[in-house]
């Protein structure tokens, strides 16, 4: 997954590609609206040390609009 990443990060995406960050892959679960939500998230999910182990069959490139509209630009099939 990290070099799909770093792939992706090529030609016209290279200017957004930070190397100051390293990428780690991830599950994005949830989006909170403010500061405060989110820490009360924190508090509830303290002892919550659950592990996940999948197999990636597909990876989609999402396009989310300014309005939070997404949109599949495309799907890579591994």
């Amino acid at each position: 997954l990290i070099d799909i990443h770093d792939r992706l990060y090529t030609g016209k995406l290279k200017q957004h590609l930070n190397r100051e960050y390293s990428y780690i892959p991830h599950v994005t679960v949830g989006k909170l609206s403010t500061y405060k939500e989110f820490l009360t998230a924190l508090e509830d999910t303290k002892d919550f040390n659950e592990r996940f182990e999948m197999t990636v069959e597909e990876i989609a490139v999402e396009i989310i609009g300014d309005d939070q509209s997404s949109r599949i630009e495309t799907v890579y099939r591994l």
